[in-house]
């Protein structure tokens, strides 16, 4: 168990967040948060929202493949992990877009013709 916290420890300062930080994002002061990383005593639900925190799926923290939690850059607020989801998400957006655009300009092609009558 004692992996777990030498690898939250390591991504932290790897990553330059400091337990304020992550006390913040869990609700807990800074102070609370050293304590529990030295006394090992993490909540699940804690584990989970400091895992969502740190883009890292909580099921990693028992990996033996040491390689998982190499940090070799800063954390950058921009969440290439996501940035997939979002590319596929733009692309079905303007699918949609033209879609409408062309229901529109069907609409009112009929409209004119209507009109003319």
């Amino acid at each position: 168990m004692s992996k777990i916290y030498d690898r939250i420890t390591t991504i932290l300062k790897a990553r330059k967040i400091s337990l304020t930080e992550i006390g913040e994002n869990l609700h807990i002061s800074a102070s609370s948060f050293g304590r529990t990383l030295r006394e090992q005593t993490l909540s699940v639900e804690k584990l989970e929202s400091l895992s969502e925190y740190l883009n890292i799926h909580p099921s990693l923290w028992w990996i033996e493949d040491e390689e998982v939690f190499k940090v070799e850059e800063p954390r950058s607020k921009y969440n290439y992990a996501q940035k997939e989801t979002n590319d596929e998400v733009i692309k079905s957006l303007l699918n949609q877009v033209s879609f409408l655009n062309n229901v529109v300009s069907e609409q009112l092609i009929i409209i004119k013709n209507l009109s003319k009558k």
